[in-house]
């Protein structure tokens, strides 16, 4: 049975076709910002998260880590160092490592699963790692991070208490301009972050009796990366971390809201966003180096997809003026 589609007399409704060719030419643009919105929200809804979760781990902090990232509304899952060498890293956008061994870790990834790790960051991944697991980022380890984890820290002593740490409000990075100055957070034994060159290294919070970086973030090739040796998944004195570790610690505060600003920046940061300029040049790299430079790009220009729209609705415009006026 055929369907008796209406004839559309272009003489009569100019209007009409004009309506019809201007909904066909942009909802491929309306297609695209909404796409596009969908990476920018409050939340990290369809962000896919990996936790590690093998020998060494610590059972709380990576309890915790998924909590936090389920209150993050992401779509959490474990993973351990035999899936991660079989490549499942591709089915994610965030790997987290909590606290725990990072020998251990070492031993059961091996090269093989550490190398998965650093490729996986390097072809636009993200990489959040607490205490072991941001020892675990280090150079010497994954090398994410081209400096090292100094375990003395002037003015504060070892043991597991709670610390204030200060927001960095100036940070480029995550937005945390509108956050607390301070957050009361979990130190244990907790280590800075020291490298010849800091100067692309975004400090997220620091020890207010050194000024030294407890947590960092900072880009990988095309990937990007979250390291923090104190614990700021844990939610000292409420049970919705998922554990009952340190709830007899009082915590007048959550650090969750500052994570889940980071992880936001992590996932965005990842992602080539189109420009708004008239051209946007596009580089094909050949051969990118750890440093994330590409020697012998070939460089496409391409017109701004505003632009075309533009141009197209004039012609519209005016093909519709021609018919209108020939009525």
């Amino acid at each position: 049975m055929s369907f008796p589609w209406p004839k559309l007399n272009v003489r009569r409704d100019p209007l009409l076709l004009l309506t019809i060719l201007l909904v066909t030419v942009l909802s491929p643009i309306g297609i695209q910002d909404s796409m596009a919105q969908s990476y920018t929200s409050a939340d990290l809804m369809d962000v896919k998260v990996a936790v590690y979760s093998d020998r060494g781990t610590l059972e709380d902090s990576t309890a915790a880590l998924n909590a936090m990232f389920g209150w993050m509304n992401a779509n959490v899952s474990y993973v351990n160092s035999t899936e991660i060498k079989n490549g499942i890293l591709d089915e994610y956008d965030i790997l987290a490592v909590p606290g725990g061994s990072t020998g251990s870790y070492a031993i059961y990834l091996g090269v093989e699963g550490m190398e998965a790790i650093r490729q996986f960051v390097a072809n636009g991944g993200s990489y959040f790692g607490i205490c072991g697991g941001s020892l675990l980022g280090t150079r010497g380890r994954i090398g994410l991070f081209n400096g090292s984890y100094v375990s003395e820290n002037p003015g504060y002593s070892i043991g597991t208490y709670l610390t204030e740490m200060t927001v960095n409000h100036n940070s480029t990075g995550p937005e945390l301009s509108d956050l607390p100055a301070n957050y009361t957070t979990m130190f244990w034994n907790s280590a800075y972050f020291d490298s010849d060159d800091m100067s692309e290294i975004i400090t997220v919070m620091s020890y207010p009796r050194n000024g030294l970086p407890a947590m960092i973030a900072f880009k990988y090739e095309y990937g990007t990366v979250f390291l923090s040796s104190p614990h700021p998944e844990y939610e000292e004195g409420d049970a919705r971390d998922g554990t009952d570790n340190w709830d007899e610690l009082d915590d007048p505060d959550s650090e969750w809201d500052l994570m889940l600003r980071v992880s936001r920046w992590l996932v965005d940061e990842s992602l080539i966003v189109p420009t708004t300029t008239t051209t946007t040049t596009i580089s094909i790299p050949t051969s990118p180096t750890d440093g994330g430079t590409v020697d012998n790009n070939t460089e496409l220009s391409i017109p701004d997809p505003g632009v075309t729209v533009a141009v197209v609705s004039v012609g519209i415009v005016l093909v519709v003026a021609v018919i209108v006026r020939r009525r």
